[in-house]
């Protein structure tokens, strides 16, 4: 099967980190074109956030406001690293 860390690169995790400590002081939004946080980057970005700790939201639709659940493929190893098993997509890379 297919394993992909998305703590890879010192950048992925620098900016974790700046997203996390400008989310201190204020909210903060990441947006993309696409609709689906699955098809998008973002899902990738909210893994990371939610096993630090940080509530994320996806805004769906006007009154459509969901709780970020974690890809389906992801696992959690150790206290912030996520390992995807399988079915991650090419062309999302870190």
């Amino acid at each position: 099967s297919d394993v992909c860390s998305s703590d890879l690169s010192d950048a992925f995790r620098h900016g974790i980190e700046r997203l996390m400590a400008l989310a201190r002081e204020q909210t903060i939004v990441v947006m993309c074109a696409e609709k689906d946080p699955l098809h998008c980057h973002r899902s990738f970005i909210a893994d990371a956030l939610v096993v630090r700790g940080v509530r994320v939201l996806h805004l769906y639709d006007e009154g459509d406001v969901r709780n970020h659940v974690m890809r389906p493929e992801a696992r959690q190893a150790g206290s912030t690293d996520i390992v995807y098993d399988s079915g991650v997509q090419a062309g999302l890379t870190f």
